[in-house]
Parts: structure tokens; sequence; C-alpha cells
């Protein structure tokens, strides 16, 4: 018993010196000097636009942005903003493309609130086409190998310099450059941090909505509406607003499964909508809503949502 108790210490103090000197050899490994760093996090402000509207310029979009110190460590002395504008067309092989207009400086600051902390600035399509005025592009892919001006397409006659600079099919992507009290500049980060670290982010997009102004509301509107069970809307009606007095059109149990009708907008008007009021059997219901130019700018049923309809206004403005 004693000469095993011997031999059991003895080798606990083998294993001990050569964990000791392990340890010790390998102090600088299993305790790195790691580079401390910041992340960031951008959104936009609470009842901010999150996308440009086309044709309607005095839309802002407000963004809150921040830096993170998880370990207070460091600190950011000054912030660079930049946005890339892609822009979708079809090339000269008829399929859909995409251009990259380049990365531009929109905002920059030194006066940055500290960890953690918010700060604030606005972005407009003014402010977009001030650095983005002059850029060209070769639509032709190199077949001719001739550059043109973006805002001179002749492929893209909606855009308008004065009125639409940018319409849909537009899309932007807001990034940052940060610099350190250290001198440091930190500008990219792994994809794990951008997507995977909570309250952090790499980057904000949007794009140019059509918007949900009739252009020219002074026109005849074809309403088609069916009912599939055959008695009617029961209730409910599609009603068209015109600056702010409703007229309600409905399917009664008389007519049956459809109904028709042509609803002219006098000269003069300046706003046009559409609505939709629940009746007792919204799923028989289904209609359409057709302007003089043969757009359909809203589809909606079985089931339409009640309320102001969203409509599809891109090829109504045109």
């Amino acid at each position: 018993m004693k000469r095993f108790s011997k031999l059991y210490i003895t080798l606990l103090l083998l294993i001990t010196i050569t964990i000791s000197c392990q340890d010790e050899d390998l102090l600088e490994i299993n305790n790195p000097t790691w580079e401390t760093g910041v992340n960031s996090f951008g959104q936009f402000s609470d009842g901010s636009a999150t996308n440009f509207i086309r044709g309607d310029k005095s839309t802002e979009l407000d963004f809150d942005w921040r830096w993170i110190s998880v370990d207070g460590a460091n600190t950011i002395v000054s912030a660079r903003f930049y946005v890339t504008w892609n822009e979708s067309y079809v090339n000269v092989n008829g399929d859909a493309a995409l251009a990259n207009h380049g990365k531009e400086l929109v905002y920059s600051t030194e006066s940055l609130a500290g960890n953690r902390e918010d700060i604030s600035f606005t972005l407009t399509q003014d402010d977009l086409f001030a650095v983005f005025s002059g850029a060209t592009y070769d639509y032709d892919d190199g077949v001719d190998g001739n550059t043109i001006s973006v805002f001179s397409n002749p492929d893209k006659p909606t855009r308008n310099t004065s009125t639409q600079p940018f319409i849909d099919g537009d899309s932007f992507i807001l990034t940052w450059s940060l610099t350190g009290a250290d001198g440091r500049i930190f500008e990219a980060w792994s994809p794990s941090v951008c997507s995977d670290v909570p309250g952090s982010n790499c980057q904000l997009s949007w794009i140019v909505e059509c918007g949900q102004v009739i252009a020219d509301p002074s026109q005849t509107y074809s309403l088609a509406m069916a009912d599939s069970y055959g008695d009617g809307w029961n209730g409910g009606a599609l009603a068209v607003i015109v600056d702010g007095v409703s007229t309600e059109y409905t399917i009664s149990s008389a007519q049956g499964s459809a109904a028709a009708y042509d609803v002219v907008v006098p000269d003069g008007a300046t706003s046009v909508q559409f609505e939709y009021i629940s009746g007792a059997w919204d799923s028989e219901v289904t209609f359409s809503v057709t302007t003089e130019k043969g757009n359909v700018i809203a589809k909606y049923g079985p089931s339409p949502p009640a309320g102001i309809l969203t409509l599809d206004l891109c090829k109504e403005n045109e």
C-alpha cells in the first residue's frame, strides 16, 4: 500500500512539472493580444420613408446610425458615408442586366456621438443627383465602345433631371467608413459581424417606388367586378374617391355574378383613390381597375383587403 502511494506521488510530481513547463512555453500562444475594433449599426429613423418615390423629390430618407465598441477600448473620431447606385436595364442580348454607377461620398461628420449613441442625417434624391450627375455607362456592353450620360439615356425617357432623376429599377446601398482616434480605419467587416451579431449591420439599401399619385387623374376608369357564387357582393363595394368625395360601386343580387362600370373623373380633379369596403362574403369577390391607357392599376381578390388600395402606377405614370 505504501509502495503504491509513493509511486502515485512520484507520478503526480512528474505530471505537474511537465504541465508547468508546457504552460510556460505556450504562455504567449494561449494568451494572445487581440487587436480591438468597432462595429456599427444603421437604420431608417422612426417615421421615415424607406424608399424614394418616383416623381416626388420631396420624400426624404432619415437615418439613425451608431458606432459600437464592445469593450469600450476604441473611440471613433470621424465617419464617412457612401452610396452605391445600381440601375436595371435590358442589354443588347435582350437580357436583364444591372449597371453599377459607382460609389460616391454623400455625407461625412467629425461630430460623432459616443459609443452606442445615435447620430442622424438625411438624404434626398437631389443629394444623390448632385454626386451622380456626371455618371456615364456603356449600355451596349462594349459592342461599340461608347458610353453615354445615364441621365440622357434615350431608352429611359421617363428619367428627368428636373422632376424625377431616379426611376423604378434604380436601387441604392449605403455603406460607411470609420476613423478611430488611433488612426485606424474601419470600412470592412466579416459577413458574420454584418449579419449575425445582434444590433450590428454593415449597410442599408432602398429602391425607387412608383408612388400612389396618379399623374393624370382626369380620365375614365373601367371597373370589372365579379362574384364567384353569383349572388352579388353581399354588402361589399368598390369606392372611387375623387378629391375626397366617395362613390360606391357593387354587384347587386339581381346582377348576380358580374358587373362593369365606366367611371368618368372630370377635368380639374386633383386626386383619385380606390377603396374596398368589406362585405359578408369577401372570399367570392374579385375586381380590376383599368385606365384609359389600358393599364390595369388594381387587381384584387378573392378576399381583397379592406381600405385604400395600393395601385400599380409604374406604367401609368410613364
